[in-house]
């Protein structure tokens, strides 16, 4: 059990140990020390960060883990801690200088600046004087962004913008590695009361806006898991209503999008001799719907949805190298759900507790971390490799589509 907790006098020199072996500076360290946090298991001290205090502004300085727990989101919460700290302290806005991470930070919400526009007070600290080179890269985070207007949300929502269009556009990146070439995306579907947000639509419109226009679509939806492989409607069918409890309009919701298939013909001759792959005219659940509502509103993208077969990781896995090639055919290919899922935690957040379940959040982390470096091992692996599966959930297969 890795626990984090504020530094001591007599910590110091094993996270100056800590430091130089992973060939962090040491300079000014001392003036960090009041501020600085470890994270400790039974053999001794593990990661660190420290925050220095310049009045309004602070500077987050020494974040280090040890190689072998890398990749297990102790760096994200060692940040989240800090970061804590810091606006306890009356810190508005953070500042870092790295060398190594300078894409890891940014999904930590923190952007590229330039030493200019760094305050006086932080230029003069040891960070920038001597222990940093030139070429080390400036990074800030706004802890209570000015330019955001809060709806009136439950606290454990996200913060809303009066305005989230010229704030969510910019930042709507999708990787087109040639011009002809679809990309596989992931998303989080929710309820189906999520096409009232005031921003998950603006997102989502987004992202399909910056994306080639597909010429048809194959959805996963969590929501489906059917053996053998199935294929849905090929022809027009109702929409599958899969939740209960909602006002009546939910259940009145349309959409007509054309069947796929030719694109159903071609998926089931993807498939390996032993892959059985059958086939059912069942409409679109909402996992498939909701989200095709925002990006396609039109519906005149021709769609097909496609079961989960079972909830193997490398059997998904396979099943998903054998798609790859639609992406190449004007195909997009969509997976549907959730990283977690743990609905029957959602009642204790409608009271206006903040945050989230800390099992989601470390599970969380690590899957962002495990996917950036590309590591299938551990992936396959999860339910004994990632932090948060030691809370009892009933079953995976929301997160599933992204194996």
């Amino acid at each position: 059990m890795i626990e984090i907790g504020r530094a001591l006098a007599s910590d110091r020199t094993a996270i100056e140990r800590l430091l130089a072996a992973n060939g962090l500076p040491l300079d000014g360290l001392e003036t960090a020390l009041p501020t600085a946090l470890v994270a400790r298991d039974e053999g001794g001290i593990v990661g660190c960060a420290a925050v220095e205090t310049h009045g309004s502004v602070g500077l987050l300085r020494s974040v280090c883990v040890a190689p072998e727990l890398r990749g297990t989101g102790l760096g994200r919460r060692l940040v989240a801690e800090a970061e804590a700290l810091a606006a306890d302290r009356g810190i508005a806005e953070l500042y870092l200088l790295t060398e190594t991470a300078e894409k890891w930070f940014p999904r930590l919400g923190y952007h590229s600046s330039t030493r200019g526009s760094v305050p006086a007070e932080l230029t003069a600290s040891p960070e920038f004087t001597t222990a940093c080179p030139e070429s080390a890269a400036v990074l800030r985070k706004h802890l209570r962004p000015a330019e955001i207007d809060v709806a009136d949300t439950p606290d454990f929502a996200e913060p809303i913008p009066s305005q989230p269009a010229p704030l969510v556009t910019p930042r709507t990146t999708v990787p087109v590695p040639a011009p002809d070439r679809l990309p596989a995306v992931y998303l989080g579907h929710g309820a189906p009361t999520l096409i009232d947000d005031p921003l998950w639509p603006v997102e989502l419109a987004a992202w399909s806006a910056a994306m080639p226009r597909p010429r048809a679509i194959l959805v996963i939806s969590a929501h489906w898991q059917s053996a053998p492989l199935t294929l849905g409607a090929v022809k027009a069918a109702p929409l599958v209503y899969d939740f209960y409890g909602f006002p009546e309009r939910y259940y009145r919701i349309r959409y007509d999008s054309p069947a796929a298939p030719e694109l159903a013909a071609r998926v089931g001759a993807m498939m390996p001799a032993g892959e059985s792959v059958a086939q059912r005219e069942r409409g679109l659940d909402h996992g498939a719907y909701v989200p095709l509502l925002i990006m396609y509103p039109e519906a005149d993208v021709p769609v097909l949805q496609m079961s989960m077969p079972d909830l193997a990781p490398e059997h998904l896995f396979e099943i998903g190298r054998r798609l790859a090639p639609l992406r190449d055919e004007g195909v997009l290919i969509m997976g549907s759900g959730f990283m977690t899922h743990g609905l029957p935690f959602v009642h204790d957040y409608w009271d206006g507790r903040s945050g989230a379940p800390e099992w989601s959040m470390e599970f969380d982390h690590w899957a962002a971390e495990v996917l950036e470096r590309g590591d299938l091992d551990a992936l396959f692996d999860f339910r004994n490799r990632a932090p948060g599966c030691r809370t009892p959930i009933r079953r995976w297969s929301t997160s599933r589509p992204c194996s």
